[in-house]
């Protein structure tokens, strides 16, 4: 299980970002960046038919889609040498890794890929991966967001271009985990806290810290 395991977080690693390509097809004119600029954190739903009709709107590139890709960026070389590290040397670091990032990027493919309405707001609906829909809603200092997943879960939280703090609940059970994910002068700082622990990682430019 560990070794199925191990090679899935291996293979995330080195997926390129594929929701960009889908809210392309969409019929905007949002220019897509490099494939080997992102890497892929959660597996991608796409679009559904409903999203792929919207036309003429005056900001279809989601900011918080833009806010991922960013970190996305700027992290892959090194967390890719952390796993690398990790592989057969510490096992249970690598699991709780891959819960942590699991998590803390769950907003990218689901509130990261609604698109813009025709005000400063946006709205969708996805299937496959994540089906289920939601909102962002547009304020002069933050975005507030939720998504509902189709088994009755949900994700909420604020966002702004310093990060963004989230919820994210379970069916069947009053549990939550909590999630943040800040930009900060030395890099990017994660959180995700369960029932059981909180998780913390720090990238910067050089090293990764996780504990």
């Amino acid at each position: 299980m560990i070794h199925k395991i191990k090679k899935g977080i291996a293979y995330i690693l080195i997926l390129t970002l594929l929701p960009l390509a889908l809210c392309c097809c969409s019929g905007n004119n949002a220019a897509s960046p490099s494939p080997t600029d992102d890497i892929v954190l959660t597996p991608s739903p796409t679009l559904s038919a409903s999203n792929s009709s919207v036309q003429n709107t005056p900001s279809p590139f989601n900011p918080l889609f833009a806010f991922y890709s960013d970190y996305n960026a700027y992290s892959k070389k090194q967390l890719s040498e952390y796993v690398i590290a990790l592989e057969g040397a510490n096992d249970e670091t690598l699991l709780k890794l891959f819960n942590h990032l699991f998590y803390s990027t769950l907003p990218m493919n689901t509130v990261g890929l609604l698109i813009s309405s025709t005000s400063e707001d946006y709205y969708g609906s996805l299937f496959d991966g994540f089906e289920g829909s939601g909102s962002m809603l547009t304020y002069d200092d933050r975005y507030e967001f939720s998504y509902d997943f189709a088994n009755g879960e949900r994700l909420w939280g604020t966002f702004n271009k310093d990060g963004l703090s989230f919820y994210k609940s379970f069916s069947g059970t009053e549990d939550y985990y909590k999630m943040t994910l800040l930009k900060t002068e030395e890099g990017y700082t994660s959180t995700c806290r369960t029932q059981n622990e909180t998780t913390t990682l720090h990238v910067t430019a050089q090293e990764i810290t996780f504990n």
